[in-house]
């Protein structure tokens, strides 16, 4: 089987000559070194081959985002696994949600890095389990909060399904406002198409209706799908 082609973008070179010698005499992977020293687009005809790139966190070459923009820019056969220090681990489901396929400890690599490339190069994702099961979590949570956005009478608008999900969990018109970023004055003119909408003559009707017609979340479900995807 052909070596995996491996890029580096680290913080300095003597972190590039420690991880070298971490994979040298290493027969699966091939560290691929390139003029731009950024986006992987190597001259030696493995273009066309999808690499693995180690990307430190505190690379001055560029930042993670600009990087990420690269590749997506580029369209570069590449998938980004992340290196850094510990700090680091409360960033990792924003890293995740931008693309990333994996993050080692800056003082696991020479226990797991050649672990770490090779499941990053066939598709998985390298991470510490209980930070992929809190990602799991927060995509399960907001895939069902959308569901029930399409379990609401279709005869609504996508807004005031919006609006109805929220009074359903007893959102009063300001926190309406709020969530949706509309006047609280807008608010309260959806709530009072839905009464007419819903044939019922109060708001109390209204929320009655709403969680008898939308399949109600278990409490920590509720609880995830009102945090933002990438919130650590």
């Amino acid at each position: 089987m052909a070596p995996i082609p491996v890029h580096l973008v680290l913080r300095n070179m003597l972190f590039e000559e420690a991880v070298g010698a971490l994979l040298a005499g290493e027969h699966s992977v091939r560290i691929v070194h390139h003029a731009a020293g950024i986006v992987p687009v190597p001259c030696d005809g493995l273009s066309t081959r999808r690499a693995v790139v180690l990307y430190d966190l505190e690379s001055r070459q560029t930042s993670f985002e600009e990087y990420i923009e690269q590749l997506q820019r580029r369209k570069a056969p590449a998938r980004l696994l992340l290196t850094g220090d510990d700090e680091h681990e409360d960033k990792l489901l924003y890293f995740l949600s931008m693309g990333a396929y994996g993050w080692v400890a800056r003082s696991q690599l020479r226990q797991t890095l050649l672990l770490a490339i090779q499941h990053v190069n066939e598709g998985g994702i390298w991470m510490p389990h209980r930070d992929l099961v809190r990602f799991v979590e927060h995509v399960l949570a907001h895939v069902r909060y959308v569901r029930r956005l399409f379990d609401v009478n279709p005869a609504l608008s996508n807004r005031e399904r919006e609006v109805l999900v929220l009074v359903s969990d007893g959102a009063t018109n300001k926190d309406i406002a709020n969530k949706l970023h509309i006047s609280e004055r807008t608010a309260k003119f959806h709530v009072a198409n839905l009464i007419l909408k819903m044939r019922v003559t109060n708001r109390r009707e209204l929320m009655a209706a709403a969680c008898a017609q939308l399949q109600p979340l278990l409490p920590e479900e509720a609880s995830l799908a009102r945090r933002p995807l990438a919130e650590a």
